[in-house]
């Protein structure tokens, strides 16, 4: 859990988190509760709330969030990314702001972005 990891840390909230999180059937990821990074930034909000900041102030988030051109409910040659990022709103709720995004395109129907979050309250 989030508190195990900060307790094997002191308590403190982490310099950097990097993250490639499941997303598609393959590995049985249940999209219910939305993609997994808003998933990860809608409990950094919460601890931050709770005074149990997942990310140090200037700490850094890392993530891939994936970009097939078919498949998984998407049609060809559309971009996806919007579909795997949060929202500014919970972007900010989460303390955060985002700093970075890059494509890393894999083969001819599936690419995935780099998207890095800075730590700013």
């Amino acid at each position: 859990t989030r508190d195990e990891a900060r307790g094997a840390i002191g308590g403190c909230g982490f310099d950097v988190i990097v993250t490639d999180p499941p997303y598609g059937e393959r590995e049985g990821f249940d999209m219910t509760n939305g993609p997994p990074l808003i998933q990860l930034l809608a409990a950094m909000s919460e601890d931050r709330r709770a005074g149990t900041p997942l990310l140090k102030v200037g700490g850094r988030l890392v993530a891939f969030i994936p970009d097939p051109k078919k498949g998984l409910g998407f049609e060809a040659d559309e971009m996806n990314l919007e579909k795997g990022m949060p929202s500014e709103c919970q972007i900010n709720d989460a303390g955060l702001e985002l700093s970075l995004v890059c494509e890393q395109p894999l083969n001819s129907s599936f690419s995935r972005w780099l998207a890095l979050f800075t730590c700013v309250k």
